[in-house]
């Protein structure tokens, strides 16, 4: 059966609409060692990762990342890419990634958004927080490709977890947003709610109109990230943390910039 494609709407929306958040307005408690590491092991992986021949690489990506047809049992992969059984893919493949735009869009996410939520749950918490998003994201994808024989990684669905819950928590915060214009790019600022409404609105645009892979895109592996972090964050949100917090301070910010 042929793909259903859009290519212009498509085109146009990525190009003209792409929303590039650059900081927020938030105070941290405590330095976000997690989100450093995180950062920082996806960093290392990868660079690793393009250290090595494209064969060499290839094999990589087979032998850590998410196979949904290899999980499900509906294919066998060849006994010299065997590393780490299906079930462990699934939290190996979120330390890799498919390319340079690829690891800088997951880890500017996560720099910006994850410290925040860091701050709100522990560092502990927060680790499980999201190994959880991650894995849910995983298998959302596999459930919805359970016989695609393509191997999937990246850190997306955790991270999107992330914005699920700075959602919930931090609505009202300002984001700066460098937002690129047809003949020039400038920068607004935005409050979250609407940063990351447009975040979630997009996924699902493109889930539904190109393809739930289309160009190499697992954008169910977003949205059940997205979902479960929604779900997850008054579980793991430390008791005196609110939910849908004021923009304590925001106003000032603005003036300041």
């Amino acid at each position: 059966m042929a793909r259903r494609c859009y290519p212009i709407t498509l085109a146009w929306v990525r190009t003209k609409l792409m929303l590039i958040p650059l900081r927020d307005d938030l105070h941290l408690k405590a330095r976000p060692l997690v989100t450093y590491t995180l950062i920082g092991a996806c960093t290392v992986l990868f660079l690793l990762q393009q250290s090595l021949e494209e064969v060499e690489s290839q094999r990589l990506i087979y032998s850590f990342g998410i196979i949904p047809a290899l999980l499900l049992e509906h294919a066998r992969l060849a006994p010299g890419l065997v590393f780490v059984s299906p079930e462990a893919a699934l939290f190996t493949s979120m330390f890799l990634h498919a390319g340079w735009i690829h690891l800088i869009g997951n880890m500017l996410y996560l720099w910006i958004f994850g410290d925040d939520v860091e701050d709100s749950m522990g560092r502990c918490r927060y680790l499980v927080f999201y190994l959880l998003c991650g894995l849910a994201g995983a298998l959302c994808h596999v459930a919805a490709h359970p016989t695609s024989g393509i191997p999937v990684v990246g850190a997306s669905g955790a991270v999107s977890g992330v914005l699920g819950a700075y959602l919930l928590l931090y609505p009202h915060a300002r984001i700066l947003v460098l937002l690129p214009m047809p003949k020039f790019s400038r920068l607004v600022r935005l409050p979250a709610f609407l940063v990351l409404g447009f975040w979630i609105v997009f996924q699902l645009f493109n889930t539904a109109f190109a393809g739930a892979q289309e160009g190499g895109v697992a954008w169910y592996a977003h949205i059940g990230g997205f979902v479960t972090g929604l779900v997850l964050v008054p579980l793991f949100k430390h008791q005196k943390v609110n939910l849908l917090q004021p923009a304590h301070g925001s106003r000032r910010w603005l003036r300041k910039l």
